[in-house]
């Protein structure tokens, strides 16, 4: 049993110790030459070029309108990200419900 918990241990602070290093984004495959992980938003960003500015923080929280014309196939304009994203996938035969939330509760009179 003690042998057990050494092993889960230790393969626990393995697994952390590769995240803390950059394994897990290092073992992310399928983005184009030039493009980066970002584990923030979960997709590929370009990567910085050697010699531009970095982004500017300005503006950052706005709203950024679509592009005008037909959205690539396949894709939703995020405005909070300023590009576009996945659209969502539809899963065979899951069933999404609207759920109403329950009205607040009546105010308690103070004693």
């Amino acid at each position: 049993m003690v042998l057990l918990g050494v092993l889960v241990v230790g393969g626990a602070t393995a697994v952390v110790i590769s995240f803390a290093r950059g394994g897990g984004a290092a073992g992310r495959t399928g983005g184009r030459p030039g493009q980066v992980w970002s584990p923030e938003h979960g997709h590929w960003h370009d990567a910085p070029v050697p010699g531009r500015p970095p982004i500017s923080a300005a503006g950052i929280g706005e709203q950024k309108p679509a592009p005008p014309g037909t959205p690539p196939p396949g894709k939703v304009w995020s405005p909070e990200h300023g590009h576009w994203h996945d659209a969502p996938r539809q899963i065979p035969g899951l069933v999404v419900t609207a759920v109403q939330a329950a009205p607040p509760a009546p105010a308690q009179p103070n004693p």
